[in-house]
């Protein structure tokens, strides 16, 4: 699916602070367009983590994945959680979005407009990401 993809640039969706340390949410986008979304938690600083991505995985490539799970979504489109290895062997979780209004035929659209990108969390609200 995205084995052999290299990782391009990261940005922050969204940081914050819990009991377990500070945690933060990047997007990883790939050279084939994709995106992976990977919370980060009890790390040291969002600062210091993207610092990280960006000079010790950017350039990366995909060498391997293990799908977790997979959900389908209500725009059509399926999220699928996976295992993911790059070259160095570093691992980390990530899900990522396939399919969604833009997989849709022409005719279809027009029912999806209103429509928002649905989200499965897998952790305990409160715990991982803070009491919000």
């Amino acid at each position: 699916m995205i084995v052999g993809d290299e990782l391009t640039d990261l940005e922050v969706n969204s940081d914050w602070d819990a009991q377990a340390g500070p945690g933060c949410e990047l997007s990883i986008r790939l050279a084939s367009g994709h995106t992976l979304f990977a919370i980060r938690t009890a790390i040291a600083s969002t600062e210091e983590e993207v610092a990280t991505w960006r000079e010790e995985r950017l350039g990366q490539q995909v060498a391997r994945t293990k799908e977790i799970t997979r959900w389908p979504l209500g725009n059509g489109g399926e999220q699928v959680t996976l295992d993911v290895e790059l070259d160095d062997g570093f691992t980390f979780e990530a899900d990522l979005i396939l399919g969604g209004p833009d997989a849709l035929e022409e005719e279809d659209v027009a029912e999806t407009e209103d429509l928002e990108t649905e989200w499965v969390f897998e952790g305990t609200p409160g715990e991982e990401m803070g009491p919000r």
